[in-house]
């Protein structure tokens, strides 16, 4: 039996959830932001077009609309999103509360999702994005897809500074890249 080095136990809420899809946003989401923004700008511009030179109400009222929308959706997008992940999450484990426990062995990292298991290599550990209380590890797939390990920081066995510390040593020197840039 292989020996585990850490282990990561945790429940994911929609709070955690939201937490990271905001993050996710705000790092990855600028192409989302720009055609927001020009979508609103093409509406904003119909709304005009349509109150001063056809003197439309319905495609005017139409146009504000979804002006709005669009506008809206430059800072919030992720939120329709999140809610969306996390509803597919509970129905894709069959389950109203989402179990993790990721756990590091000398060859892999063993994650369970409610009844669901699977491994992950170290060598496909990409990069972190950080939040509040999330560790988000950046996964990078043969075929070029990525994808992403939620690791709860309150949620490993030993929540030391010191056990941190060795934590993220480990996954720097696992992963053969700075992670979490413990070696500089």
């Amino acid at each position: 039996m292989a020996k585990l080095f850490f282990e990561n136990r945790f429940i994911l809420t929609k709070k955690l959830h939201r937490e990271y899809y905001r993050e996710l946003y705000r790092k990855n989401g600028r192409s989302i932001k720009i055609i927001s923004a020009v979508l609103a700008c093409i509406f904003a511009a119909a709304f005009l077009l349509s109150v001063i030179l056809f003197k439309s109400t319905p495609a005017a009222v139409l146009a504000l609309v979804l002006c709005i929308y669009f506008v809206l959706m430059i800072p919030f997008a992720y939120v329709f999103r999140e809610w969306i992940g996390y509803r597919g999450l509970r129905r894709d484990h069959q389950a109203s509360a989402i179990f993790e426990i990721v756990s590091f062995y000398q060859d892999r990292i063993h994650v369970k999702v409610n009844k669901t298991e699977f491994d992950l290599k170290y060598d496909s550990l990409d990069g972190l994005m950080e939040t509040k209380e999330l560790w988000v590890l950046l996964l990078k797939g043969k075929s070029g897809l990525n994808s992403t390990q939620l690791l709860w920081k309150k949620g490993f066995t030993d929540k030391s500074e010191a056990g941190l510390k060795a934590f993220r040593e480990f996954i720097d020197n696992k992963s053969k890249k700075s992670i979490f840039g413990a070696g500089e």
